[in-house]
């Protein structure tokens, strides 16, 4: 954990941060470590639950055998599906519109944030939007560019969990999408214990660090 630590305290305030995985290695450990550890740090924290997302991961992590109750009183900003998991405060449906739909977020989310200090930001399940539209390549387009849009004024740390596997469906989008975030971690390992390794970061010691996570 004291790894872990030193790995999100490297993190500068208002910064994207993408988490990349197959279904080999899911991200459930990290996910739940990332949870702690705000908790921990007294930082407010606000999940984006993209089309039931976080109710799989709630579900898997229970069927570890780990604990699952810090989960349930964070704020959920609901965004498509249908299963009603966390403590939602704002839902919002997907529109065929792919720019109504981001003017909603924008306005939505916007009237969760506020006070001094900067709140965590988990997206979960923005490789589903892409499947979402995937027939439609102008909004496809248009969402590769949400994480830019979103950082501008630093109004919060968002870490995107995207399966990279999905995105590479779409390898020309692919390589725009990740150009918005400082860094990107990739997860290896299974669900007995993962492995993340830095591979990009603004600060040069934490380049191709990796590290360990293990079931408590």
């Amino acid at each position: 954990m004291e790894e872990f630590s030193r790995l999100f305290d490297a993190l500068t305030p208002g910064e994207n941060v993408l988490v990349l995985y197959d279904s080999e290695h899911p991200p459930y450990l990290l996910f739940l470590a990332l949870i702690n550890y705000a908790i921990k740090k007294e930082t407010p924290v606000i999940i984006d639950d993209i089309i039931d997302s976080l109710h799989i991961y709630r579900t898997n992590i229970k069927l570890l055998g780990l604990d699952v109750s810090p989960l349930d009183n964070i704020p959920v900003l609901k965004i498509g599906g249908s299963m009603n998991t966390g403590h939602v405060v704002a839902r919002l449906s997907l529109d065929e519109d792919v720019d109504i739909y981001i003017s909603r977020y924008s306005s939505v989310f916007g009237s969760l944030i506020g006070g001094e200090q900067v709140p965590l930001n988990i997206v979960l399940g923005i490789d589903k939007l892409f499947a979402f539209y995937f027939n439609d390549w102008r909004a496809i387009r248009r969402l590769t560019t949400i994480p830019g849009e979103f950082a501008e004024g630093g109004h919060r740390t968002a870490v995107y969990f995207a399966n990279q596997r999905i995105l590479e469906t779409f390898p020309r989008l692919s390589a725009m999408f990740k150009d918005f975030f400082t860094t990107i971690l990739v997860m290896g390992g299974n669900l007995k214990g993962c492995r993340v390794n830095v591979v990009r970061s603004p600060k040069i010691e934490m380049m191709g660090e990796e590290v360990t996570l293990t079931r408590a």
